[in-house]
Formats: structure tokens, C-alpha cells, sequence
């Protein structure tokens, strides 16, 4: 909502919380956690976060993420032949 609203300061204040709530719960709700790193990166971006700030929080826990995903769909993939 507050995104939606240009509120962008306050959507990356609000998107931190969040994302330090849900970070022991990432087994249960990946599709939240996973749009939660993606609106922050984004709110970081709007907000003109320094590149290298950026990159060591958001950024990263996005690739490390997106790798874990392919990871397991490789595995997955590999049981069923």
C-alpha cells in the first residue's frame, strides 16, 4: 500500500521489518519472503540506496535465493526419470 503510494522512505522502513519478522519462517511462506526482497530492492532503488549497500543486503538474498530455488528444482527434476 504505501509503495502504491509513493510512500517509498516509509515502504522500505515497513519491508525491513517485515522481512527481519519472516526471516526464520522462510520455509513456510518463500512466496512472501521472495515478493518482500523484491519490493525492498525496488523501495532501495527509489530511495537511491549507495549500489554497494544495496548489493550486500538485498541483492544478494535475492541470488541466494533464486539459487536455492533452481537447486531444488534441479533435485526435483532429477527424482522423477
Amino acid at each position: 500500500m504505501l509503495y502504491e503510494l509513493q510512500e517509498y522512505k516509509n515502504a522500505e522502513k515497513y519491508l525491513f521489518n517485515l522481512k527481519e519478522i519472516l526471516a526464520n519462517e522462510s520455509t513456510y511462506h518463500s512466496a512472501l519472503i521472495t515478493q518482500v526482497f523484491w519490493g525492498l530492492l525496488a523501495t532501495e532503488i527509489i530511495n537511491s540506496k549507495p549500489r554497494e549497500a544495496i548489493e550486500l543486503t538485498s541483492l544478494r538474498k535475492l541470488k541466494d535465493m533464486i539459487k536455492s530455488k533452481n537447486a531444488e528444482h534441479s533435485v526435483t527434476l532429477l527424482h522423477q526419470y
